[in-house]
């Protein structure tokens, strides 16, 4: 464990890209995504949010999970697919007329650039299906946990933490997705509270 802000743990610049287009819009959302937060932190209960509010906690915590290094390095891991991908595409003239290269790149910068895009192009629709989530979990049942103790929850580069209990006594620890019954997710709200 090392003690740092949130802020350092849970940010990078240009983590989606540069120019940072993706970070503004996700600022954008972010900004709606935290009235609910702020009502939990503030002492209302679940109950007390609207529908709307509902909804916007819930894409939080489907977006924040797509927007992890984890997520970013399982994405990466592709590297290797689609860099072949590329090369074949690139013998087969299948870019012509798609793309329009600055005629200083070489082919392995062009190759290496199309990998990038593609890649990126990857975590940027998997945060977008984060966005929109929440109908995936809308039908789990919230609970607010209150930590009794005098230590804070920890918080890291991976806030939200998907858990299935029901899978652990068959198989160990399994990743745990949103689409398994048995799912539990815990979603800090503050170092004391979890939703």
């Amino acid at each position: 464990m090392f003690p740092n802000s949130i802020r350092k743990v849970c940010s990078r610049d240009y983590f989606y890209g540069n120019p940072p287009r993706v970070e503004t819009e996700l600022g954008k959302l972010e900004e709606h995504q935290h009235s609910p937060i702020k009502k939990l932190r503030n002492g209302a209960e679940i109950g007390d949010l609207s529908g709307q509010e509902v909804k916007l906690l819930l894409s939080f915590i489907t977006t924040q999970r797509s927007r992890t290094e984890a997520e970013r390095e399982d994405i990466r891991s592709a590297e290797e697919f689609m860099r072949d991908a590329v090369k074949d595409d690139m013998e087969h003239d299948r870019y012509e007329g798609s793309v329009i290269w600055d005629s200083d790149l070489t082919e392995k910068e062009m190759e290496d650039t199309m990998v990038d895009a593609s890649l990126l192009g990857t975590h940027h629709y998997i945060i977008t299906q984060g966005i929109f989530g929440y109908t995936g979990i809308q039908d789990l049942e919230a609970v607010m946990l209150c930590n009794v103790t005098e230590r804070e929850f920890i918080i890291s580069d991976t806030p939200m933490i998907l858990d299935n209990p029901r899978y652990k006594p068959r198989y160990g620890a399994v990743p745990a997705g949103i689409g398994n019954r048995g799912l539990q997710i815990y979603c800090p709200i503050n170092p004391s509270v979890l939703v």
